[in-house]
């Protein structure tokens, strides 16, 4: 397929907002308004698995990444002003390691 090009959601770059780094790229990446992927450094490597902080007045954690990644999750958190109480709830959804 000569010139073709693979787009596995047509039209997503017409709407999609810009990605941009918060803190500097230091906490993680703002996907969409209100919403920040938090990489969770699984195994010491950068983007590999990722959790996404859904601010707002009930701030919401999606992923939290293996056990090894909680302390790095705790720490981006605490660069946005938020601690572990600051949540109103985690969703996990899964996680495969094998």
């Amino acid at each position: 397929m000569s010139g073709s090009h693979f787009h596995p959601h047509p039209h997503s770059d017409d709407h999609a907002p810009e990605a941009a780094p918060v803190d500097g790229g230091e906490v993680g990446t703002r996907i969409a308004p209100g919403v920040i992927e938090l990489d969770t450094l699984l195994g010491g490597w950068e983007r590999v698995t990722a959790g996404y902080l859904i601010e707002g007045p009930a701030p919401v954690l999606v992923e939290t990444g293996s056990q090894s990644s909680v302390p790095v999750l705790l720490a981006q958190l605490e660069r946005l002003g938020l601690g572990a109480e600051d949540l109103a709830g985690v969703v996990v959804t899964h996680i495969h390691l094998d």
